[in-house]
């Protein structure tokens, strides 16, 4: 999947390029009231069968459109035996980028639907998106079994093994692709699962994940303002059961403004994200998104002037003029989510197959993404219109997408528990990820896998398809000799069930144990008065965060700040700050979270003590 879209060290050269004066680099675009009907509740059945459906689509467009990505129609003929895609057929390919040529099986899905469905498993059951696991764990295993991943993402996806790179400070640089430059579609194809995990007028909580997902990988505006608008295309389709409308999308792209309001609000991009892409990328946040906003309008308005004859007609020559054929801009983010958007539409009254297989056969653009965008889109607004081509484990795309519409309706359900990330190394090559467990083969950080095709050997490696115990396939690469042996810790533990509604609660206390202890201590001989008074201060002080549990309990979680100010109004009393730490890791289940919190407290305690 080519990712680039060439935008340039400064990040913002082609907008001004492109007819973005210094008028619409500074005016202020008043944020964007999308006509959503926000009175909805969730149909559990029907939003299920349109997520389900949105993930379907998703992965057959993303399988027939990877057929004819980077080729011309040679290309095809000698991939599938003729020129034209028809439907998901059996074909051969050379992989990664030095790799093997090998057989993919009729349904074969690429990176798109590989990293969608990284993003369903670091979605818990209660909703959070654990953006810690899925940058660096996801990611970087990812890079051992990816297909037709491109530069950028593989460069994003390779720097955050480092220590130092965090999902919110993934600074890569790779020749002449880096974060700040990175506006290509790979954040855009995959950030479905937080719309289809939240109930469909929950707009704002949705973009705040979409967001952060989008900038583990992308630092420019191309990158995360078309994540954010085929975030609300999908949620449109699911919200009003029909494809969104070209006015949908300019109300679409002017909520490109509340990115600002969603980056102050969040700690991470606010102090370290913010000021330093502000200063790579020469230009105010607020500027570079009143200027993208300017962009994407005036690629809508020209929609209207190509839409003349029959949808394929008319989308063929949409995407000319969009300029998607250009290698430079064929990736762009914001660009081919507006196509896909396009495409949706277009062939609203039309079969989806013939709307994923147009854009399939639109060679030299990005096929499989615009399809597999495009497919999302289709799928989730029609609910009973099922696909019937064959899809790479369909099954297990069919359960997450169930479990993301559990967790949209407050259903229990399951969270894939990841190693801790406490003890966790990523692999150091993409060959490092397979590893023996137990005598087992297992990929590190997912689970343990079962040969289920022939090794294909190439020099010092060997690839093969094999699944994973949760029902995934891959193409795994490893080393052909001695296969490296990983410890038990590298894989994910039992699965934790839970509710979106409700956080996991404290464990029970043991009252038995509890009388035991009282028992025991009360039968103590005491040599002094001074003895007697702490055994009852250790009573007392068990009373007390006894209590201070059953308030806690019942309040809702805050803010860290507001957390840390109550625990430091308490005189840093033991109770408050431990209690308090365990519901900062319960409900948000963020590594980064808890050592904020235990950073913030270790500094007062310093400076109270300095006084």
């Amino acid at each position: 999947m080519r990712r680039s879209c060439g935008l340039g060290k400064n990040g913002f050269e082609s907008l001004q390029a492109a007819g973005c004066t210094n008028h619409c680099r500074t005016s202020k675009v008043p944020r964007a009231a999308l006509p959503l009907d926000v009175g909805k509740t969730v149909d559990f059945e029907r939003h299920k069968a349109a997520v389900v459906n949105s993930a379907l689509w998703a992965a057959a467009g993303d399988a027939v459109g990877w057929i004819s990505e980077l080729t011309d129609r040679e290309g095809v003929m000698r991939r599938i035996g003729e020129p034209t895609v028809r439907s998901p057929v059996k074909w051969r390919r050379k992989v990664f980028s030095r790799g093997p040529v090998v057989d993919l099986p009729a349904g074969t899905y690429s990176d798109d639907t590989q990293l969608r469905l990284s993003v369903c498993r670091a979605t818990r059951a209660t909703g959070q998106f654990d953006v810690e696991a899925f940058a660096k764990i996801e990611l970087p295993v990812w890079l051992s079994y990816s297909l037709g991943a491109g530069r950028g993402a593989t460069a994003a996806a390779t720097n955050l093994s480092k220590p130092s790179a965090n999902w919110f400070s993934n600074y890569f640089e790779s020749g002449e692709r880096g974060y700040f430059t990175g506006g290509g579609n790979g954040a855009a194809m995959r950030i479905q699962p937080h719309v289809w995990k939240h109930p469909p007028q929950e707009r704002s909580k949705f973009l705040r994940d979409v967001l952060k997902d989008a900038l583990v990988t992308h630092g420019h505006a191309h990158g995360f303002c078309g994540a954010v608008f085929h975030a609300l295309c999908v949620n449109y389709a699911l919200s009003e059961g029909r494809a969104p409308n070209p006015d949908f999308w300019i109300y679409a792209v002017r909520a490109f403004s509340e990115i600002e309001v969603i980056v102050n609000s969040e700690r991470q991009l606010r102090n370290i994200w913010l000021p330093t892409w502000q200063e790579r990328s020469r230009v105010s946040l607020s500027d570079a998104l009143a200027a993208t906003i300017k962009e994407a309008v005036t690629a809508i308005e020209q929609f209207s002037r190509h839409k003349v004859g029959a949808p394929e007609d008319d989308y063929v020559r949409f995407v000319h003029a969009l300029d998607l054929q250009n290698e430079k801009v064929k990736g762009s983010g914001l660009l081919t989510a507006i196509a896909a958007a396009a495409l949706a539409w277009l062939f609203r009254n039309e079969s989806v197959e013939a709307a994923l297989l147009t854009a399939a056969n639109a060679i030299h653009t990005d096929t499989d993404t615009i399809a597999t965008m495009a497919g999302a889109i289709m799928g989730a607004a029609r609910p009973d219109d099922k696909p019937k081509w064959i899809i790479q484990d369909k099954e297990y795309i069919v359960d997450e997408a169930t479990r993301m519409a559990k967790v949209a309706a407050g259903y229990e359900a399951d969270s894939f528990s990841y190693p801790d990330l406490l003890h966790w190394s990523p692999p150091e090559t993409q060959a490092d990820a397979v590893v023996r467990v137990e005598n087992d083969l297992a990929l590190r950080g997912l689970g343990r896998l079962t040969p289920i095709g022939n090794e294909v050997e190439q020099g010092a490696f060997l690839w093969q398809w094999m699944r994973i115990d949760f029902g995934q396939t891959v193409l795994a690469k490893r080393r052909s000799g001695a296969v490296p042996v990983g410890v038990r810790n590298w894989l994910p533990v039992e699965s934790i069930r839970q509710s979106r509604a409700v956080a996991p609660s404290a464990p029970e206390s043991n009252n038995n144990a509890q009388q035991s202890l009282n028992i025991t201590q009360a039968s103590l001989p005491f040599a002094s008065k001074s003895a007697a008074d702490s055994v009852v201060n250790v009573r007392q002080a068990s009373t007390d965060a006894e209590n201070y549990k059953k308030r806690s309990d019942r309040r809702p979680v805050g803010s860290i700040d507001e957390l840390t100010q109550e625990a430091i109004k308490s005189g840093f009393d033991p109770y408050v700050v431990g209690t308090n730490m365990m519901r900062i890791i319960r409900s948000r289940g963020s590594v980064e979270d808890a050592i904020a919190f235990a950073a913030i407290i270790a500094k007062a305690v310093i400076s109270r003590d300095k006084r």
